[in-house]
């Protein structure tokens, strides 16, 4: 088994990317997304539907917290997917200075025993400014991660190690990042950390210290250089570590942990803070005997085979081969790329070297008819072709023999020509695949066409292939050479106006065009748990994916490893039975251009299977996980969570087993977890996805806290099933400070899709929302904001955290005001009416789309819901006493509120419809008069503006105007008064609404007798869709529903 593997989840999205893609780093395109998801170390982090927690530390570097003082965690978790490198057999010293061919320029991630939990597989293996050598590793910023998220490359396992570790760093600047070593024994899930060594970003030196009281920061005092290489080293002394610079020895302290007193295993880390500077590490050594002779493998021709193991360099260069670095092996020796398939045998009669002797040879033989010497068709040699030649094509007839097995008798194939993709599976919408067997070799090619200089490109790495354009760019924008050449610097450039290649290099990038990424896809068919070894050794540096097809193309999970050129890879996967599809692209994390003049485009597949594994997935009994088969899961009564390849995990992956939703009304009311157990009941940001539940008129306790130390909070998610229509009601109550709540609602509980639709407001110490819920699954969130200083400890475990009682009382009818249906009521002349908008929901739809002028509304903004009946004369319509907010807008509309017709839309505060003196000085609110008709009924809407997040009153009174001219106001006078009813855009037989006779994919259909009649019986095809069914519904021999209405499918007689 080889050792440079790195694995990773793949999303849905990046599976399903089609062929043309920008950049070296887009999707699968680039591979970029191998690389781990970042993890914030020892905390939680948030998924992608709800921006409710973080590892963000303060925004600017003064109030940035300090390290000094606070407790330190004893061991960092990589990803769960990840597996990383283990030097085979003893090693006790492990050296690297990052140099070829042991690493090329790029992500160190899946180089060489390497893993890093960054989402673009970084640091960086750079060229930009090794102290020795060639190459040395760069620690810069990842975009889209949040500042303070600790972040690095984890060296493979060197075991057993020994006591020390030193390294060259450069660091450009203060007032950035801080840079941390991180020695540690390395685990099967990360390492137990044995001390850090922090280059803290003030300029100080900090480490990890245990004076009795647990492992804490400390500040040395002493400054390391700024901008220039220094040596650090660590040393562990009995039970105390002893730190260096340069050979002087700046602090000496205990063992922060005193089980953890061996290094075997290593972490290069910075904390994302970055202001423009960057990290550089050059000759990382741990182990026994640094300053030793290193000892290693020695390549001295092609392949393993030709390598001597355990040599120094000096012994090495004395064989004239070339040394890979301390604990190397001779399996990381390059070898020349060989297709193991014979030789076709020769096809008598192919004159067209189509694999097939048919009409089309005959015809190129008749037409040599005669003395031909040389002749292709001249068969039998004898310089004529004639009746003789006619035999051997007509013995040979048919397809050409294929291939002969090779010496191992696996029958190989030939795949896709270098140039041509024919293969390209769910990276393409004709998704066709090629074919694998167990026993299979294939030879391939992979390549890449399009594209040109990667100035153009955000392309991951820093600087870019013209030199020209390179020295342009970064003379304005020093970041784009210093850390990484990203999208700002391909251009535009958002941060440097005028500073790019898109603006300074255009004779480079006007022609640019997307890169087409070449990617051979092979399915495979898997009939019980199978142990699949596959083997890729390709000229080029590639990625070998597994992809399980769930649903074809829709529904995939994949596992991937990053393979070097020109080295023989095995990866092992232990699959249970399914559609499966194994993927071989170049890796552009490398940024390599393969077009078919390269002489890098081959590749040999194999796939080996065996019986001898078992899958197995977390299995959960209650809140106990247990990793087993899904039989013996299932025989023990208890719920399978699925393997990798089945969506699942085992239980070394997971947060918790999920709690299982309660039937209400619920037996125990509390939650029960206590301080700082977020996770079990941490929703969508627990894995896999767990939920409490709360039940509708049945309070709920429990506790939320914020961690200073990790800078994270706790979130507790709960489902809640809402049984009928109607008004629900959601109140949080605790010891809150001001402001210090959260509390929101979220639409259902896929966290795939769980948009938040409303957010408490603050009510005399409690957190309300009040909305009209139709019957279905939503999820309630309870929390804590951030507090403004993040060292507040004063919603911390150590004080209790928050506790809280979180109450929904539900209803089968609606609060009134909050929607047009429940419109309250106001009398004209008859007193105001008052509704406070707190808890409101947004706005269903943008009224100004139906009423508007001025201003648009925001469908976000809340509302209010008034009605009146109109009694033939001009009345004034106002909102003057109102508070709790700048100004408001109303819009007036008639006849109902499935259609609502417009009669005038005024909001206050700079428009000549709403009028001043209705309110009189004050505050902007809005004012109106309309003329109104007898008997009809009036829909009043209000919403607040200009006071985004107030809650207030909004009071709505209704009077008869003044009437200066008896009876001739509306005549004489402009006032508003026509009830603009918008023709209905959808209902039966309104036209565009689609063909009855057809799944049309709205509802209701354009023939109104025929949508009519069977909508009476299935009232799905006009609630929600007209679709196959409902197109079905009318059509029988006889035309039951006659003429005019549906009919039978292509009859004479009928419509359809």
């Amino acid at each position: 088994m080889f050792d440079v593997i790195q694995f990773s989840h793949f999303s849905e999205e990046i599976i399903n990317m089609k062929m043309n893609c920008i950049g070296s780093l887009t999707a699968l395109c680039g591979v970029a997304t191998l690389a781990f998801l970042p993890v914030a170390v020892g905390g939680q982090t948030d998924g992608s539907a709800v921006d409710v927690a973080t590892t963000q530390l303060a925004p600017s570097q003064a109030d940035r917290p300090s390290l000094v003082g606070k407790p330190v965690q004893g061991s960092i978790a990589l990803p769960g997917s990840s597996t990383s490198g283990t030097l085979a057999g003893g090693c006790f010293l492990f050296e690297t200075g990052f140099e070829a061919p042991v690493f090329a320029t790029g992500p160190v991630a899946g180089q060489a025993g390497w893993v890093a939990n960054t989402p673009d597989g970084s640091p960086i293996v750079s060229n930009n400014n090794p102290l020795d050598g060639d190459q040395h590793l760069r620690l810069t910023e990842v975009p889209g991660v949040a500042p303070g998220t600790l972040l690095g490359g984890f060296t493979p396992t060197c075991a057993p190690g020994g006591s020390e570790l030193q390294a060259d760093v450069f660091i450009s600047a203060i007032d950035g990042a801080n840079y941390i070593l991180i020695p540690g024994v390395g685990t099967a899930t990360g390492l137990d950390i044995v001390t850090q060594m922090i280059f803290n970003f003030d300029g100080n030196v900090v480490v990890v210290d245990n004076e009795g009281a647990g492992a804490v920061g400390v500040n040395t005092g002493v400054a390391w250089p700024v901008g220039e290489y220094f040596t650090a080293r660590i040393a562990v002394v009995g039970t105390q570590i002893e730190y260096y610079i340069n050979d002087d020895l700046i602090y000496t302290g205990n063992l922060p942990f005193p089980a953890a007193n061996t290094i075997t295993r290593a972490v290069v880390a910075h904390d994302n803070f970055h202001l423009g500077e960057n990290g550089d590490v050059d000759n990382l050594t741990f182990g026994e005997g640094i300053g030793g002779p290193s000892f290693g493998a020695c390549c001295t021709g092609d392949g393993p085979a030709d390598c001597t193991e355990g040599v120094t360099l000096d012994e090495c260069q004395d064989l004239n081969g070339t040394w890979l670095g301390s604990g190397t092996t001779c399996a990381l020796c390059p070898q020349p790329v060989e297709c193991p398939i014979a030789d076709a045998p020769v096809c008598v009669g192919d004159l067209n070297n189509d694999n097939v002797v048919n009409v089309f040879d005959l015809l190129i033989l008749l037409g040599d008819w005669g003395p031909c010497p040389g002749c292709p068709a001249d068969l039998t040699g004898d310089g004529v072709v004639n009746v003789f030649d006619l035999l051997e094509l007509l013995g040979n007839w048919g397809p050409c023999p294929t291939p002969e097995a090779d010496a191992d008798g696996e029958q190989g194939f030939i795949g896709d020509e270098c140039g041509v993709s024919s293969n390209l599976g769910c990276s393409d919408d004709s998704e066709e695949f090629g074919s694998i067997t167990c026993g299979d070799t294939i030879c391939g090619t992979i390549f890449t066409a399009g594209g040109g200089s990667d100035c153009c490109v955000d392309n991951g790495t820093p600087g870019c292939d013209d030199a020209a354009c390179e020295a342009a760019v970064c003379d304005c924008d020093p970041f784009c050479c210093d850390s990484a050449w990203d999208a700002f610097c391909a251009g535009p450039n958002d941060e440097v106006p005028g500073c790019s290649a898109d603006e300074l290099c255009s004779n480079l990038c006007e022609d640019f065009e997307p890169e087409t990424r070449d990617l051979d896809w092979y399915q495979i068919e898997i009939t019980e748990d199978t142990r699949l070894n596959l083997n890729l050794h390709a000229e080029f540096p590639a990625t070998l994916i597994l992809v399980r097809l769930n649903d074809g193309c829709d529904d995939t999970v994949a596992q991937a490893a990053t393979v070097l050129p020109n080295v023989a890879t095995d990866v092992d996967f232990c699959v249970s039975p399914g559609s499966y599809a194994v993927v071989v692209t170049t890796n552009g994390l490398f940024g390599q251009d393969l077009t078919c003049d390269s002489n890098a485009n081959n590749y040999t597949l194999s796939l080996r299977c065996s019986d001898d594994c078992e899958v197995v997935g977390a299995c959960c009994t209650g809140e106990e996980c247990s990793n087993q088969s899904p039989a013996d899961c299932a025989a023990a009564g208890s719920d399978y969570l699925g393997s990798f390849f089945e969506g699942g995990q085992v239980c070394e992956d997971i947060d918790s087993c999920p709690l299982v939703q309660q039937e209400c009304p619920l037996s125990d009311t509390d939650e029960g977890l206590g301080c700082g157990n977020g996770l079990i009941n941490g929703g969508c940001n627990a894995e896999p996805p767990s939920f409490s539940t709360v039940c509708c008129n049945q309070p709920v306790t429990g506790n939320v806290s914020f961690d200073p130390v990790e800078g994270i909070r706790d979130l507790d998610w709960y489902v809640l099933e809402v049984e009928e229509d109607g008004a629900v009601a959601i109140t949080l109550e605790g010891n809150f400070p001001p402001g210090g709540g959260l509390l929101l609602l979220a639409d259902g509980n896929d966290c795939d899709d769980i948009p938040i639709i409303a957010a408490g407001a603050e009510i005399d110490g409690e957190y309300r929302i009040i909305a009209n819920l139709t019957a279905g699954l939503y999820t309630v969130i309870a929390s804590v904001q951030f507090p403004d200083d993040p060292t507040d400890a004063s919603l911390s475990c150590d004080v209790g955290g928050v506790d809280y009682t979180l109450t929904v009382n539900c209803s089968d009818e609606d609060a009134v005001g909050f929607s047009c249906a429940t419109a309250v009521p106001v009398e004209i002349d008859g007193g105001s009416a008052t509704i406070n908008t707190a808890g409101l929901l947004p706005l269903s739809q943008n009224l100004t789309q139906i009423c508007g002028q001025g201003a648009d509304a925001d469908p976000n903004d809340e509302v209010v819901w008034f009605s009146f009946v109109g009694d033939g004369t001009l009345v004034d319509i106002s909102t003057c006493d109102s508070s709790g907010f700048g100004s408001t807008r109303l819009w007036v509309f008639c006849s109902s509120c499935d259609n609502l017709g417009c009669v005038t839309d005024v909001f206050g505060g700079g428009n000549q419809s709403s009028d001043p003196d209705l309110c009189g000085p004050g505050p902007d609110f809005a004012a109106t008069s309309i003329c109104t008709e007898q008997g009809q009924v009036y829909f009043v809407a209000v919403t607040p503006r200009n006071s985004p997040g107030a809650v207030g009153d909004i009071t709505l009174e209704v009077t008869t105007s003044p009437d200066w001219f008896p009876g001739a106001q509306c005549s004489f006078f402009d006032f508003p008064s026509t009830c603009d009813i918008p023709e209905p855009t959808e209902g039966c037989g309104v036209a565009g609404t689609g063909d009855c006779c057809q799944a049309n994919g709205s509802p209701f259909c354009d023939d109104e007798a025929c949508c009519e009649a069977v909508c009476a019986g299935d009232p799905f095809c006009c609630d929600t869709e007209w679709d196959a069914f409902c197109a079905g519904e009318g059509f029988d021999d006889d035309c039951l529903l006659g003429p005019g209405q549906c009919g039978a499918l292509n009859t004479p007689e009928c419509d359809c």
